[in-house]
């Protein structure tokens, strides 16, 4: 289990239909754009990964881009079983974003035993944060 985020599919769709539009330099421009995005979350989620805990630097280096093989598309991936419980915290202190509840709820314990640890955000906030850089960008360049 692992944290991965992407676009919606329907906004991927409505991306890449713009881009098949554009100039092949304007291509190459929202390539650049989709990977510095990318690459600007990791970066920001490998830094706040919380390192007081056993597990953070394990997490921090579970931490990965994959790019599309057009490069018009990255997933930001935590790779470590425990990444979303250090997220989204556990038991009475859960705390999710709002909007991603759904996203979160997958993750929710199956009852085993309760085990309350505090939300630790180190990745949802920095996929924000690049996707609003990014799309800043491409508006720049016309995509809307």
């Amino acid at each position: 289990m692992s944290i991965k985020v992407t676009l919606p599919k329907s906004e991927q769709d409505k991306f890449r239909a713009w881009v098949r539009k554009q100039t092949a330099d304007t291509k190459y421009k929202c390539q650049q754009t989709v990977q510095a995005a990318a690459y600007k979350m990791h970066k920001l989620s490998v830094t706040q990964v919380p390192k007081q805990f056993a597990g953070g630097a394990g997490l921090a280096g579970s931490i990965h881009v994959v790019s599309s093989t057009d490069r018009l598309g990255a997933m930001v991936y935590a790779g470590k079983h425990y990444a979303p419980y250090v997220e989204f915290g556990t038991g009475k202190y859960v705390r999710v974003y709002p909007g991603y509840e759904s996203y979160a709820w997958q993750f929710k314990g199956r009852g085993i035993r309760e085990v309350n640890l505090r939300a630790r955000p180190y990745f949802i906030r920095n996929y924000e944060l690049s996707k609003r850089w990014m799309i800043k960008e491409l508006n720049k360049m016309g995509f809307r």
